[in-house]
């Protein structure tokens, strides 16, 4: 997963404060960057690429998840609530929907044909 993305998860979760218009635009765009790097893999003809972005959609899943059961301890509203409200249609546009839901397809393609490394729960939706 990139360091990068990491990063800015950790610091934004992390922080007690809420996070400023800045870092969640730059959260977007490097989140954004990732998954357009893992429809690349997911797309490649190379097992190794494939296998790779297994590994590292399976890495922000996990981060995620983590930092989504953080943030509902802090909000007290429950993961699914959460999810919800970041799936809204109006905070996304339709092609960054498209992706997300292209690449989502693609994971659980994989990890249905057998040939990843591990199974993991599939993707919150």
């Amino acid at each position: 997963m990139s360091a990068n993305l990491l990063s800015m998860l950790n610091e934004l979760f992390d922080e007690s404060a809420p996070p400023s218009q800045e870092s969640l635009s730059r959260l977007l765009e490097e989140t954004f960057g990732f998954v357009r790097d893992l429809k690349a893999k997911f797309d490649s003809k190379d097992p190794k690429k494939r296998e790779e972005a297994i590994v590292d959609a399976q890495e922000l899943q996990v981060v995620l998840s983590s930092k989504l059961g953080a943030l509902a301890e802090k909000t007290g509203l429950d993961p699914a609530q959460i999810a919800t409200l970041m799936q809204d249609a109006n905070t996304l546009s339709p092609e960054d929907r498209n992706l997300i839901e292209e690449v989502k397809e693609k994971f659980e393609q994989i990890q249905r044909s057998g040939h990843h490394p591990k199974v993991f729960k599939p993707l919150v939706r």
